[in-house]
């Protein structure tokens, strides 16, 4: 499998989640020590702000984007008294719920768009079917112009020669993580992981961390709990066997045991809970791993 092949398999497994979105006209802004556990994206329409990261200063005027990641501490200020027009959205764009898949490529900071027409567009179809909200037709596009809004970002950003798919130089590395994804059971180990790859353990575990900010032992931990987590809340007709040996457990009990060292339930008790609790949880329609998908019922 190719890398470019590779980053898409891993793109298909990761969820876009929204959290904000909005058009603001502004003359004053004061945004001091912020720090945010989601992407921050915002578009200069009109007017321009200022974007302050570790003492650098990003200059941000009509047409340009800024992209802060998460966890990134900024200022973002005004220093003039026009107008300016944001559109911003705020979003998280993670595997399994755990790892962002963006860390794979180096954004940048500030950027700017020649032609925004489609931009405004889909951002805009976004907004309408994202406020109206009244039919199930409504929600379904609302999700799928949020996924083409982001796709014209980094579209847009992609095209810009400063901006490098850093991870493409470890290509074992990005290969790795994709073997974690598509089977966290099989490469739950970094024994398996260096039997494969041909690599010491601990430069395995020191740099995947490097790179990906958390340890491949963890992440095919999350991966599997978070696949477990769904399939227990949302399909309460499948045994717990088939759930295990679906997710790569040959043993139920090693899957069982699992589980409950990780979420201080059993998988009966986690079910029992998830029906007991059903509208707090979240609904997705469909998740996926290994070669196919799997449909809610």
């Amino acid at each position: 499998m190719t890398i470019s092949e590779q980053l898409g398999h891993l793109i298909q497994n990761a969820k876009l989640m929204m959290i904000n979105c909005r058009v603001d006209y502004r003359k004053s802004m004061n945004s001091i020590g912020r720090k945010l556990d989601f992407y921050v994206v915002s578009y200069m329409k009109e007017g321009s702000s200022t974007l302050v990261i570790d003492g650098k200063r990003y200059e941000a005027h009509a047409g340009d984007v800024l992209i802060i990641p998460p966890n990134t501490m900024h200022d973002h200020i005004k220093e003039t008294n026009e107008t300016t027009c944001f559109m911003w959205w705020h979003f998280n764009y993670k595997i399994c719920n755990t790892m962002d898949v963006l860390s794979l490529y180096d954004l940048p900071i500030l950027f700017h768009i020649e032609d925004d027409s489609q931009f405004q567009s889909v951002f805009s179809e976004y907004l309408i079917y994202k406020d109206r909200g009244s039919t199930l037709s409504d929600y379904i596009l609302a999700e799928a112009k949020a996924i083409e809004l982001v796709g014209v970002l980094l579209t847009t950003v992609l095209c810009n020669a400063e901006t490098k798919l850093y991870k493409s130089i470890n290509n074992p590395f990005v290969l790795m993580l994709g073997d974690i994804v598509e089977n966290p059971v099989a490469y739950s180990s970094l024994g398996a992981l260096s039997e494969k790859y041909h690599l010491h353990q601990t430069y395995i575990s020191n740099q995947f961390k490097k790179l990906f900010k958390i340890s491949p032992v963890r992440l095919a931990q999350q991966v599997s709990i978070n696949r477990a987590q769904l399939m227990l809340s949302y399909d309460h007709r499948m045994p717990i066997y088939e759930i295990a040996q679906t997710l790569g457990y040959e043993e139920p009990g090693n899957f069982t045991r699992f589980f409950k060292a990780k979420t201080g339930m059993s998988p009966q008790d986690y079910r029992a809970f998830s029906m007991n609790n059903y509208q707090a949880l979240p609904l997705p329609n469909f998740f996926r791993w290994g070669s196919g998908w799997v449909k809610q019922p």
